[in-house]
């Protein structure tokens, strides 16, 4: 259920569990690769991480999936 797993990332980010939310963001996306948002918060963890390209890498994913 990629939306869970969504959520429980984002909030682990949140409570600062980096490695955590990046391991069940990445799980959602892997569940539902078409979901921009995941790929999103995806991006925000890993530029917390300091992983930019791979940060960058989720953006183009999402601005691909809903461009504006």
């Amino acid at each position: 259920y990629a939306p869970g797993y969504r959520a429980l990332g984002e909030l682990l980010l949140y409570q600062g569990q980096v490695d955590e939310s990046l391991a069940e963001l990445r799980r959602a996306a892997d569940l539902d690769p078409r979901d921009a948002g995941t790929h999103v918060a995806l991006a925000k963890a890993l530029s917390v991480k300091g992983l930019n390209s791979e940060a960058d890498e989720e953006m183009r994913k999402a601005q691909k999936l809903q461009p504006r």
